[in-house]
């Protein structure tokens, strides 16, 4: 992936570094999924890096999603937004 980026230059280094931030944000939402299912405590070292870089993401989807009973669905959510979201700045670039 670094040498097809790179032979585009530092647009292609750009986007490549664009998408790598957008999968370790997507990864953090995953993990701090599976750590609740597992109940894995957020203050973990092996899980604090998910819940710190995915909360400031979650916290106001929390204020406009709605719970399904007592299922959070505000993670999907995310993810999707996120996956979105990179189409669209990888796309301008």
């Amino acid at each position: 992936g670094i040498a097809y980026a790179s032979q585009f230059g530092s647009r292609g280094v750009l986007r490549l570094l664009v998408s790598w931030t957008f999968t370790i944000l997507r990864m953090a939402i995953v993990v701090r999924v599976i750590s609740s299912w597992v109940r894995i405590s957020p203050y973990s070292p092996w899980v604090r890096w998910a819940f710190v870089l995915s909360e400031p993401i979650l916290r106001p989807l929390r204020q406009i999603v709605p719970m399904l009973g007592m299922i959070d669905i505000s993670p999907i959510v995310a993810y999707l937004l996120l996956g979105l979201l990179e189409r669209l700045v990888v796309g301008f670039m």
